[in-house]
């Protein structure tokens, strides 16, 4: 277990990617979007997480989207965006189907997030999100327009930012060798 926590820090320090998925059909859905896709990939270059994320409504639904959500932890503010993420984000905010104009149906309880509103009403829609931020397991909400007196959403379980900002690198590098230092002079005095 040491070895593979081991072997994740290193490769995080070195920027590679640590998360890459395709999620075929929501975990909850109403409507026509059982088979929708979610894409996504998640990297580290220093202290800066990239999460890339690429949604399609999915083969016949004929449902275009009108917003997406990505779940950020609450603490999350706009001063852990950085250059790079895809602009037109509202937010971080509350969302669920209870306020908003009643816009969110099926998210409850809720969740704390960046919403991107779509224009011309896509059948696919990609984003990217950089930040300090290091991955946990969150949610994405997609939603369609009313049309027929229908709703259609889904939520997809993915990887997103967390609430800890990640130290750099060298700072972790520091701290091991001061660590390290303390251990030789621990043993030093024994010996003596």
């Amino acid at each position: 277990m040491k070895k593979l926590a081991l072997l994740l820090v290193a490769l995080m320090a070195f920027g590679v990617s640590i998360a890459n998925a395709t999620l075929v059909g929501p975990f909850v859905w109403s409507g026509s979007w059982q088979n929708s896709t979610i894409d996504y990939t998640v990297s580290q270059s220093g202290s800066q997480w990239t999460y890339l994320y690429s949604w399609s409504a999915g083969e016949g639904s004929g449902k275009a989207l009108s917003h997406i959500i990505t779940e950020v932890s609450t603490n999350f503010t706009t001063a852990n965006i950085f250059p790079g993420t895809t602009v037109g984000y509202i937010g971080p905010d509350f969302y669920s189907d209870t306020d908003q104009g009643k816009s969110n149906p099926g998210l409850s309880p809720g969740i704390y997030g960046l919403k991107w509103n779509t224009i011309n009403d896509p059948l696919s829609f990609s984003w990217t999100i950089v930040t300090d931020r290091a991955p946990m397991e969150g949610i994405v909400y997609a939603k369609d327009g009313v049309s027929d007196r229908v709703d259609v959403w889904a939520k997809y379980n993915v990887l997103v930012p967390d609430t800890v900002s990640v130290p750099e690198p060298t700072t972790m590098l520091l701290l091991g060798l001061g660590l390290v230092g303390i251990t030789g002079m621990r043993k030093v005095i024994i010996r003596n």
